[in-house]
């Protein structure tokens, strides 16, 4: 499950440089997904995007991704945090948001392909992490049409959360139904 989820997100990443990839006609697709306006960031929805499609049985011809659609990272978060699926640690596979102090609400998710330190000080662990990302521009430091493999510090204590979606497999019929 966890290898799909990540093996369907890194197929996204530097699309924009494949010929034929019209960029602007993913992220419209991953939007409309969401009937979210086509200038609202998409970084939660390229999230749901990638889950759905990699957890799709045709066989049923449903997904069994767990997690319900939503718009925002802070949304993400906030259902995560109900069901008991936010963690302090992370792990390739989770689901990330990231905490803004300024606007007080989670700004950004993506999704942790690997976890490559743990950095422990005498106030805060920061854990660095290769992220896949969607809504970035060509250099993964502002919004735009890309996909984006990420290096990015991640801290509990600056009030980041990992989301562990695999453990709501079991329950995911009471997470889609409280979204």
């Amino acid at each position: 499950m966890i290898a799909a989820f990540l093996a369907a997100a890194t197929a996204f990443v530097a699309a924009d440089e494949l010929p034929g990839i019209d960029t602007d006609a993913l992220t419209s697709m991953i939007r409309r997904e969401l009937h979210l306006p086509d200038d609202s960031a998409w970084d939660a929805a390229f999230v749901q995007h990638i889950g759905y499609c990699s957890h799709y049985d045709h066989e049923t011809g449903a997904s069994r991704w767990p997690l319900p659609a939503v718009a925002t990272a802070h949304d993400l978060t906030t259902i995560a945090r109900q069901h008991d699926l936010a963690r302090t640690e992370p792990r390739a596979g989770d689901v990330f948001a990231v905490w803004s102090p300024v606007s007080r609400r989670f700004v950004r998710s993506g999704i942790i392909a690997s976890v490559e330190a743990c950095l422990v000080g005498p106030t805060r662990t920061t854990y660095e992490c290769v992220t896949l990302e969607g809504d970035l521009n060509e250099r993964a430091d502002g919004r735009g049409p890309l996909v984006r493999r990420v290096r990015r510090s991640l801290s509990p204590h600056s009030g980041d959360c990992f989301i562990r979606w695999v453990d709501a497999l079991d329950d995911r019929e009471q997470v889609r139904m409280a979204a």
